[in-house]
């Protein structure tokens, strides 16, 4: 498993209105938004770790992962599709967590990476809502396969974070270790 983080640190209101840095502010409250959500494992680590949040927006298209979404977590809103929204209605959250299809870049699935044509371009849609929204910390998580095998959609996806002024950080990490 690939994860990465997304840092922003251009443009923030906060830091230019205060002068503090941005690690010395942190919400009393997370305000966390996921896509391609699935069972919400990310919300069960802030559980877990005792962390405040309210939960503001889940997508998924698989309905039974929807109605598992609504019924554990309850966010304000639960898309069932990443396509079609409208990023600048949609509400702003500090962590948005999202996991795009990885059938696409897997040793399992085809393998088409970015020409795959139902899957692969779905990514397109959470660096969307990152550049209108500009939630402070963005996470995402992928097969690591997409260093080896889709080296140019890892440096694309890569580089389109560092042009919106997010500091990226990523590890592979070995999930067996966990």
């Amino acid at each position: 498993m690939l994860l990465k983080l997304f840092r922003c640190v251009d443009d923030d209101p906060m830091i230019a209105t205060t002068g503090a840095s941005s690690d010395a502010r942190a919400p009393r409250v997370l305000k966390v938004g996921t896509d391609f959500s699935g069972m919400e494992m990310p919300l069960m680590a802030l559980d877990k770790l005792g962390v405040a949040y309210e939960h503001r927006f889940s997508s998924d298209s698989a309905k039974h992962c929807r109605t598992y979404i609504e019924a554990a977590t309850q966010p304000g809103i639960c898309y069932e599709t990443v396509c079609g929204r409208n990023e600048r209605k949609m509400p702003y959250v500090d962590t948005y967590v999202f996991s795009p299809p990885c059938q696409p870049y897997s040793k399992a699935g085809k393998g088409a990476g970015a020409a795959d044509p139902s899957r692969g371009q779905l990514v397109k849609h959470s660096l969307k809502y990152m550049k209108v929204q500009r939630p402070r910390l963005a996470i995402m998580e992928q097969v690591a396969t997409i260093i080896d095998r889709h080296p140019k959609m890892f440096k694309k996806i890569t580089h389109t974070m560092q042009k919106m002024g997010y500091k990226v950080f990523w590890k592979r990490i070995n999930t067996s270790q966990w």
